[in-house]
């Protein structure tokens, strides 16, 4: 849990007087000091041009880590293996007394609410307390900021929402005086789309931030000519994939999933 020290150079005369900037007159010694690890870990918002933290809370774990069988790296489980655990704040988390040239992983067990969960980083630190960030696959990653602290950035969740109307048998991609509503499972407005921010090159509206969970996809008004479109009843995973879920309960993947 400590850094290796620097070398200590010191000379001694013929008559025993020791010389050295180490020298402490009162132990009456050369005085060889150890700095314990120090590095610190902060929660960023992979979207965030300046490095801002993500909105709620996060649990991470500092755990050791090994090689498998592959030669691939990956977070110890079982008793012993978990270093430390937190809840993120807007402050970064300290932590000392990691042992130099050892394998440890940062871990992400719970993402905010809206938030991905972000891949393991796994990190060494050098004897001279240099931080190293690694994959799984051991390639270098660039996390470490200021050289002591290692960012661990989430990315939002994002709900891509089209809209397209059928013409004389043909999709037509068009949005100009529809207005869209994302109501969750207990009807309440979660998010609202005019069609005019739907005109996109892809004709697509993107909403960030999403939180998981149940939604339906309501056309309130539609274009001239065109008669309103029934409700899609989805879910959004955590993992950012949609579901579609019909009338009788059957299930199938969102296009572009």
């Amino acid at each position: 849990g400590y850094l290796a020290a620097d070398d200590i150079r010191f000379e001694i005369d013929e008559n025993g007087n020791v010389t050295s900037k180490a020298w402490d007159d009162n132990q009456y010694a050369i005085v060889m000091e150890d700095e314990q690890t120090k590095i610190s870990f902060f929660k960023a918002d992979a979207n965030s041009e300046t490095g801002e933290t993500v909105q709620g809370e996060a649990v991470l774990q500092i755990v050791t880590a090994s090689e498998n069988e592959e030669g691939k790296l990956q977070a110890n489980t079982g008793e012993g293996a978990v270093v430390d655990e937190w809840y993120t704040t807007r402050n970064a988390h300290t932590v000392t007394g990691l042992t130099y040239e050892t394998w440890y992983a940062l871990v992400e067990k719970t993402a905010p609410e809206g938030y991905l969960v972000a891949d393991t980083i796994f990190f060494q630190i050098s004897r001279k307390g240099e931080i190293s960030t690694f994959d799984a696959d051991k390639n270098a990653v660039d996390a470490v900021r200021d050289g002591d602290t290692v960012v661990m950035e989430d990315v939002p969740i994002e709900l891509r929402i089209s809209k397209s109307y059928v013409r004389n048998g043909v999709t037509v991609n068009e949005a100009s005086g529809v207005k869209l509503e994302v109501q969750d499972a207990n009807g309440r407005l979660a998010y609202t789309i005019y069609g005019e921010a739907m005109e996109t090159s892809d004709n697509t509206r993107t909403w960030t931030g999403v939180r998981p969970g149940e939604y339906y996809l309501v056309e309130t008004e539609a274009p001239t000519g065109y008669t309103i479109a029934d409700p899609i009843h989805f879910r959004l995973e955590e993992d950012g994939t949609v579901v579609i879920i019909g009338e009788n309960g059957e299930e199938s993947a969102a296009e572009n999933n």
